[in-house]
């Protein structure tokens, strides 16, 4: 994560204004709170640990709004604003598939994981309010960050179907992780996670 942020920030300013570095900063935060909070679970010997705290809940918030923004957002790029006339680079690549392999597993390997549609309200919430800050830049640069975004150089019509046809997808990327975090309790998955947890208690003891 440290490493994403100082290059972000040697690059300018400039690179804060895209969804997706929004997304990529969001997600390596989660990473580190995941695993923070997995060691602390490892070598907590207190009895209280199974209890729901605010962190834990400010936790799994957090990764799912970042979770689904990695398949929000990976969708928007590979169908609206790649451009098929050349090869994908290995940094596209990183970014835009790999990372959400990497969520996925994340969220599948996960004991606890269970996301709520409370969770992808927040998530719509998070994305409705870069795309205010897309119109606030635009007041005041007049320049849009991304091009489909608008509504000056293409007909009303196709904007408004942008518009809405983002808003729609957020709102399924939501609901398809909430239903791929439901394959955790599948038989295969959870006894998989039966087994880890009896051998990670038989290490603590």
């Amino acid at each position: 994560m440290s490493t994403t942020l100082i290059v972000y920030s040697i690059r300018g300013v400039y690179t804060y204004q895209f969804y997706s570095i929004w997304c990529h900063i969001g997600i390596a935060i989660a990473f580190t709170l995941n695993a923070s909070a997995s060691a602390l679970y490892l070598f907590s010997q207190s009895p209280r640990r199974d209890n729901i705290t605010f962190l834990a809940f400010f936790i799994f918030l957090w990764f799912q709004v970042f979770a689904i923004a990695a398949l929000f957002l990976d969708v928007v790029f590979w169908t609206i604003l790649f451009d098929f006339d050349g090869s994908p680079t290995f940094a596209q690549l990183s970014q835009h598939a790999v990372n959400l392999v990497f969520v996925l597993l994340d969220l599948l390997l996960s004991a606890r994981m269970q996301f709520k549609l409370l969770y992808g309200v927040v998530f719509i919430a998070y994305t409705i309010g870069y795309l205010t800050f897309a119109w606030i830049r635009f007041a005041i640069t007049d320049d849009w960050v991304y091009g489909f975004l608008d509504y000056t150089d293409q007909s009303a019509g196709l904007t408004v179907a942008y518009y809405f046809g983002v808003l729609l997808w957020a709102f399924v990327a939501a609901f398809i992780m909430i239903l791929v975090s439901k394959l955790s309790r599948c038989p295969c998955v959870t006894a998989r996670k039966k087994s880890t947890e009896a051998v990670t208690r038989e290490e603590i003891v």
